[in-house]
């Protein structure tokens, strides 16, 4: 597939995976604008202060992370520097978005899970817009297959067919979107429960798509081959998310009620 988009002049360039995250990004902004609830407590100006701030921590994160699964790729610290070279981890991103939102609305005294559940609701789409990207730029790619609907990629110079997993979880992740608004269309609400969801799904996802991957690390203990660090990282989600739900149905904040939504 062709990841470039309109050649520059040199080694500069437009990427088609930039467009698509960026198309992202800008849906996502343009959605927590319009949306009423939200406006409660965030203004315009609050949300694309935050969203300045939560970009960076996202891009901090998948950074980080990728950095300490994937150390056998950098020769010296100093090329662990260098974000153009090497890759990204989601989970890391989802991470530092997350933190970055906690701490920016803890220092504004703004309810933080209802505004995180707001969030929750367009974050997956951002994602399987962005894993689009993924696509055409031939990252996050998947292991060798037969199916029918395998694609095939010129890696290593060698062409292979493999599986489309940036698509797997491009469309799993638009199912989780669609579930997460039918879910806070017809069903009586507490704060933190779309976050919860939101968190569960996105760890679901990643464990299961990491399975048709070939670019994953395998964690090795002894002589026994376990699931793939990002794989265990993405259970770890889903139990925190499991945690939050039930701390959420405990405590029983009220949300909202579906013929009071704004």
């Amino acid at each position: 597939m062709p990841s470039q988009l309109i050649h520059i002049y040199g080694p500069f360039s437009i990427q088609i995976f930039g467009v698509m995250v960026m198309l992202g990004l800008l849906w996502f902004v343009y959605q927590l604008c319009k949306d009423k609830p939200l406006a409660l407590y965030l203004a315009h100006e609050d949300i694309f202060n935050l969203a300045t701030w939560a970009i960076g921590a996202g891009i901090l994160g998948a950074r980080v992370l990728y950095i300490v699964t994937n150390q056998h790729e950098f020769t010296s610290w100093h090329s662990m520097l260098f974000i153009w070279q090497g890759g990204f981890s989601i989970l890391g991103a989802i991470s530092g978005v997350l933190a970055c939102l906690v701490i920016y609305l803890y220092i504004r005294n703004i309810p933080i899970l209802y505004v995180t559940d707001r969030c929750a609701l367009y974050a997956p789409l951002l994602q399987a817009i962005a894993r689009i990207g993924c696509f055409y730029a031939g990252c996050c790619y998947g292991s060798a297959t037969q199916v029918p609907w395998k694609i095939l990629i010129k890696q290593d110079n060698v062409l292979m067919y493999v599986h489309p997993s940036q698509l797997y979880s491009a469309l799993l992740l638009a199912l989780l979107y669609i579930l997460l608004n039918y879910y806070y269309q017809y069903t009586v609400l507490y704060q933190g429960q779309l976050t919860s969801i939101y968190i569960i799904g996105a760890g679901i996802e990643r464990a299961t798509v990491d399975m048709f991957r070939a670019d994953k690390i395998p964690l090795y203990l002894g002589t026994f081959t376990h699931p793939s660090t990002q794989q265990v990282l993405a259970m770890i989600m889903v139990i925190l998310g499991v945690v939050l739900y039930g701390y959420s149905m405990y405590c029983k904040r009220l949300l909202t009620f579906p013929e009071n939504r704004i």
